[in-house]
């Protein structure tokens, strides 16, 4: 029986898709012996990293030399993810085998476009190009790989996410909660700005900081405005922390300035809890502005700060848009149908469907 072969960073590692990779195996993605998943990245030091990309490597080669693999599904981001997983694509192409490549990260035009000489481009957008399927998270990538990386079959297919039951609605405080990297690129120093205009109207509101990277800037920042003491950094948090913050918090932002698909936007509207997002790549797609969550243009920190009020002073309102964002992400985005998405992907290279 020939396999699917998937690649991507450890489930366990930090970052967006890896929580995809995660829910997919979670929802039984190699059950049926039919997929396998190769980890390519993980955390730890340079040698770990190194180790953990051979091993995979050499399992793959064997694949393909065996003539097992019936095909290979590539999840892929800008910078070194890209490189990476460039090894697995061209080895594959190479014994003609047939690829799937699935695009991550909010920056990878940039990172074609802006940030690579010439020649690489070129390698980059022929990789693309050659692929028999191409993955978006958006309608704005899926554009993009059209009409820049050349590429043929583009399909969007959304990111899954595990939907619990639904519960009943907590008492929220007045918490308002981020979660992510920590850099300037995920827009923390608007948040910044937008809280100190929310604390002249709910002086008892708190900004929580659920993640890793500039910390330092951040509270220097925080502290240069004078809303420290309304700043809690919660660190790095692990799934069932991130769900205690969420069933609590009064409101999640998302005030990026470049994403994909955030998983972070899945994540709060599977939990219930109201969403202020800026207008960034599918965040528009996932939630309509005072239906199912709030938008804001990005940077518009006026816009920001007033949409945090109107949710922390409109709870029953805030209620209502989360109860339907609750409902288009059971029903759009629950990673069963999104998996079984995939697989119907996976049939159409194989005549004997697996069997």
């Amino acid at each position: 029986m020939r396999k699917v072969i998937m690649i991507g960073p450890d489930r366990f590692a930090r970052g967006g898709m890896s929580t995809v990779i995660d829910i997919y195996l979670r929802s039984g993605y190699e059950a049926d012996g039919r997929c396998q998943f190769l980890r390519t990245q993980c955390q730890g030091s340079f040698l770990r990293r190194s180790l953990v990309l051979i091993h995979s490597l050499m399992v793959y080669l064997g694949f393909l030399l065996s003539g097992r693999m019936l095909l290979l599904h590539a999840h892929v981001a800008s910078g070194k993810s890209f490189w990476r997983k460039s090894i697995f694509i061209c080895l594959a192409y190479i014994f003609r085998r047939p690829v799937i490549f699935h695009l991550h990260g909010g920056e990878f035009a940039q990172f074609v476009e802006e940030r690579i000489p010439p020649w690489r481009k070129k390698f980059v957008l022929a990789v693309i190009a050659k692929a028999d399927q191409v993955f978006a998270l958006t309608l704005q990538a899926e554009r993009w790989l059209l009409e820049v990386g050349n590429a043929k079959n583009v399909l969007v297919l959304p990111n899954p996410m595990i939907v619990p039951p639904r519960g009943n609605a907590p008492n929220r405080g007045k918490d308002v909660l981020f979660i992510g990297g920590i850099q300037r690129e995920k827009g923390i120093y608007d948040l910044l700005d937008a809280f100190k205009m929310v604390l002249f109207t709910i002086p008892d509101a708190r900004l929580v900081v659920c993640g890793a990277g500039d910390t330092a800037g951040v509270k220097a920042s925080a502290q240069a405005i004078g809303i420290e003491r309304k700043l809690h950094f919660a660190g790095w948090v692990n799934e069932a922390e991130r769900n205690a913050w969420l069933a609590s918090a009064g409101v999640y932002v998302l005030p990026s300035h470049f994403e994909q698909m955030p998983m972070s936007v899945l994540e709060a509207m599977a939990a219930g809890c109201p969403v202020v997002a800026t207008r960034v790549a599918a965040v528009p797609e996932i939630l309509d502005h005072q239906v199912s969550g709030r938008l804001v243009d990005v940077g518009d920190v006026s816009a920001m700060a007033a949409e945090i009020v109107a949710t922390l002073s409109n709870s029953l309102l805030s209620q209502q848009l989360a109860d339907e964002a609750y409902a288009v992400v059971s029903s759009r985005y629950e990673a069963s149908r999104v998996v079984g998405q995939l697989k119907g992907q996976y049939t159409k290279y194989s005549a004997k469907k697996y069997k």
